[in-house]
């Protein structure tokens, strides 16, 4: 917050109601966007528990119906991850503010869009 030199008594009651208005603004928009955030946090994890639950049941039926060997499927399972991981490392994407082509692991994604390290400030 910058702050403000009183020109007089009533210049400077003024600015510092002013100063009190934008506060309270920037606040209730802080306010929005945790509420927000709250939100998408708990959606993805009820998205989380119902991919889990649905993996659960799907290697339950694959077992029934044709058993195959845990280690195998963890192994499956690690090779798949690295997988995804060494995608993700390359993955590219563009800054919503200055157009530039940044790694995905270096970008800064919020409500407002995905960032490079220079513009996300």
């Amino acid at each position: 917050m910058e702050t403000r030199k009183p020109l007089g008594y009533w210049s400077s009651q003024w600015s510092y109601r002013q100063a009190i208005n934008e506060d309270r603004s920037d606040l209730e928009d802080t306010e929005l966007t945790v509420e927000k955030l709250q939100g998408r946090v708990k959606r993805l994890t009820e998205d989380m528990l119902l991919l889990r639950a649905t993996l659960m049941a799907v290697v339950d039926v694959l077992h029934a119906k044709a058993p195959f060997d845990e280690a195998e499927l963890a192994e499956a399972t690690a090779t798949a991850l690295a997988a995804l991981r060494a995608g993700h490392a390359a993955a590219t994407a563009v800054c919503d503010k200055c157009k530039q082509t940044v790694a995905m692991a270096s970008a800064t994604v919020t409500l407002d869009g995905v960032f490079c390290t220079s513009c996300a400030g």
